[in-house]
């Protein structure tokens, strides 16, 4: 699902007028098939999709008109990185007041309120999406272990939204461990309900959604849901995030150092740019990650619930933070601004771990 937050930008950048052509086409062959048939019909308002049987004869044709889309956005006079040209965009969406985020057609909100109602819940019943990352193979697990965590550093969050009265979604595939039975918590992932139009309709009536890095937050963003991102070591995270999402990354100490760096330094590279070859790049740079704590994640999902209710109140060490990276990152060569915040907790917690080591 993730490779649909590249098209996103891109019809933003075209809808922006920040790039020469006026019209996305998207060459598909027949055989092919989209990841979600939901997802993709609200995308098609603003591309064109031609499907045949074109790569048999016209592949290197077509390999020469492509735009690399995985790799770089064109925006304006240049193509740059596709997260850090979201991040661009984004300030342009701003700029214009067109921030253009998708709306639930009625019909789908029609559908989805009656399939809901077979979890137990009704349609004014608010809940939060959950979407952690784990391993589909042991060998996957070797490749992307830096993305992938155990969900059950995450039950004392989970318990806090169902203490507020709200229900917890846990959402994913069968390939996913299963859940104890907790209260107020629908294990989707392995239930019989699951499909493609619920992954749409859960990710654009949440609350919030609490996410790893992994395609599934790409959902509540397009239908302009907050994100919690969390035990992310990613900058392309970060600049992905608007203001109303929250980043919680990771605690990273370079092993020749003894403190833990700063969250400006964290997103810079080399170590905020690592995601492939990780291990070996870890050991090259030396750099030595800790996840966050159960106590971490239940403390920034509180934040971000009080923070939707009205109720947070934004401390002097974030109103630095922001500004701080915001000073720190020329590094990149393009104007990029922090919107997601850093959660109080984090923080806090970076720094009593840094007087420890005094």
């Amino acid at each position: 699902l993730g490779n649909y937050f590249y098209i996103f930008t891109l019809i933003h950048s075209v809808k922006l007028n920040c790039v020469k052509f006026k019209q996305i086409n998207l060459i598909k062959d027949v055989d092919n098939k989209f990841t979600n048939d939901t997802l993709a019909r609200y995308f098609k308002k603003y591309i064109k999709v031609l499907e045949g049987n074109y790569f048999n004869v016209m592949s290197k044709l077509i390999e020469i008109l492509a735009i690399p889309i995985g790799f770089f956005c064109p925006h304006k006079e240049t193509a740059t990185e596709i997260h850090l040209a979201s991040n661009l965009v984004y300030q342009e969406r701003l700029r214009q007041n067109k921030l253009g985020y998708f709306e639930l057609e009625q019909e789908d909100l029609k559908k989805g309120r009656e399939l809901i109602k077979k979890f137990g819940i009704d349609e004014n019943q608010w809940f939060v999406c959950l979407h952690v990352r784990e391993a589909a193979s042991k060998a996957e697990g070797n490749n992307e272990h830096f993305r992938n965590f155990q969900i059950q550093e995450y039950f004392k969050a989970i318990k806090y939204i169902t203490d507020q009265g709200g229900y917890v979604f846990r959402v994913g595939d069968s390939s996913m461990s299963n859940l104890p039975k907790m209260k107020n918590v629908i294990d989707y992932a392995n239930h019989e309900e699951n499909s493609d139009f619920l992954d749409v309709y859960l990710g654009a009536r949440c609350k919030f959604t609490i996410a790893t890095s992994s395609g599934f937050w790409t959902i509540p963003h397009y239908f302009n849901k907050p994100i919690l991102m969390t035990n992310s070591q990613m900058s392309a995270d970060y600049y992905s995030l608007t203001e109303k999402d929250f980043f919680l990354p990771k605690f990273l100490k370079i092993k020749d150092n003894k403190e833990y760096v700063s969250v400006e330094k964290y997103l810079q590279p080399p170590q905020g740019v690592v995601s492939v070859e990780v291990a070996s790049l870890i050991k090259d740079y030396k750099l030595e990650y800790t996840n966050c704590s159960n106590e971490d994640l239940y403390m920034a999902t509180k934040e971000m619930n009080e923070n939707i209710d009205g109720t947070n109140f934004w401390s002097e060490d974030q109103i630095i933070c922001k500004k701080e990276i915001e000073n720190n990152n020329n590094i990149f060569k393009v104007n990029l601004k922090p919107f997601a915040n850093i959660p109080k907790c984090y923080l806090s917690k970076l720094k009593d771990l840094n007087n420890k080591k005094v």
